[in-house]
């Protein structure tokens, strides 16, 4: 029956017997979650009512677990798109991102919206807009936090210039290492004994002894004149 139809003709109506049940065009086999004989699927409503009641079961998690369901299910919707977008959409904007960031440590915020960065193309195209607003709670503290970490690397780096040219500088200039208090009073000490020395030593070897001086005139000066009475009387 199936090589009865024919491209752009209705399907045809499959035969009695043990065939798999078939529905708009495709077997039920295909459909991971089989639904019972008449059973409508779940329309956009449905849907958004299901995601809502899962996002308000997890949102009410300790803010530890809320971070860890969330890195989860960001990987099993790498793995298979679609699978939880929803939900994840719905417990990170509810109230524009503040009901999930309740009592969570801004590190944590930080790490999860760099992985909701790095699946964004995962979510809708409305679904992205809304994530990347400014307005979002989560990109909100991820900037500041950002910001944040880039001025203390900024304030590290130039710490770190600062002492590597300070420490330059103590290497080029000589350090002088001031003497002990007591070896400097035993140098001052030693020198005024020398200067003392030194001046006693001049004074011994300039200045001649009065005796030799009176010596050194004597024997420099002419002969007395003899008295003329003494040779009168040797005459007579």
């Amino acid at each position: 029956w199936l090589k009865a139809s024919r491209p752009g003709s209705p399907a045809p109506a499959p035969p009695d017997g043990d065939l798999p049940t078939w529905r708009a065009g495709r077997l039920l086999d295909d459909d991971p979650q089989p639904r019972q004989s008449g059973q409508q699927l779940a329309g956009p409503a449905e849907r958004r009512a299901m995601s809502q009641a899962a996002a308000t079961e997890v949102l009410a998690k300790k803010p530890k677990r809320r971070v860890e369901w969330v890195q989860k299910r960001l990987r099993e919707e790498l793995a298979t798109p679609g699978l939880n977008r929803d939900v994840l959409y719905e417990v990170l904007t509810r109230k524009e991102g503040r009901a999930f960031v309740v009592d969570v440590n801004p590190t944590d915020i930080v790490r999860v919206y760099g992985a909701v960065q790095f699946a964004m193309e995962l979510f809708t195209v409305r679904q992205q807009k809304q994530l990347q607003a400014e307005t979002f709670t989560l990109r909100q503290i991820h900037d500041r936090e950002q910001a944040k970490a880039s001025e203390a690397a900024a304030a590290a780096v130039a710490k770190r210039r600062e002492t590597v040219e300070a420490s330059r500088k103590a290497r080029a200039a000589p350090v002088a290492t001031p003497p002990a208090p007591a070896a400097e009073k035993a140098d001052a000490a030693r020198r005024a004994d020398t200067a003392r020395r030194r001046a006693e030593a001049r004074a011994v070897f300039s200045e001649p002894e009065p005796v030799a001086v009176a010596t050194a005139a004597a024997l420099q000066a002419p002969p007395a004149p003899q008295p003329l009475v003494a040779s009168a009387a040797t005459t007579f």
